[in-house]
């Protein structure tokens, strides 16, 4: 939704959410585009969209990476 100032001074939402699914990973993403900054919502739509494919991507390396955070902190250190 876009704010006030948005609306009241013509300036679009620069905050963007994407949805990905891929090799049954289901992947929602959302970035907050920097109000501040001109054309900020080209920078979140790409952040969006990137997040999205890694995490669907290595979905297996990232869960396997916190399981052994869990499991063996030892072993979690070597992973990093």
């Amino acid at each position: 939704m876009i704010g006030k100032y948005h609306i009241n001074n013509n300036l679009p939402c620069q905050d963007r959410t994407f949805y990905y699914e891929k090799h049954g990973v289901k992947v929602i993403a959302l970035a907050d585009g920097a109000g501040s900054q001109p054309n900020s919502q080209i920078g979140a739509e790409i952040v969006c969209k990137m997040i999205c494919a890694l995490m669907s991507e290595h979905f297996i390396d990232y869960l396997m990476y916190f399981e052994y955070e869990k499991e063996n902190p030892a072993k979690h250190i070597l992973k990093m």
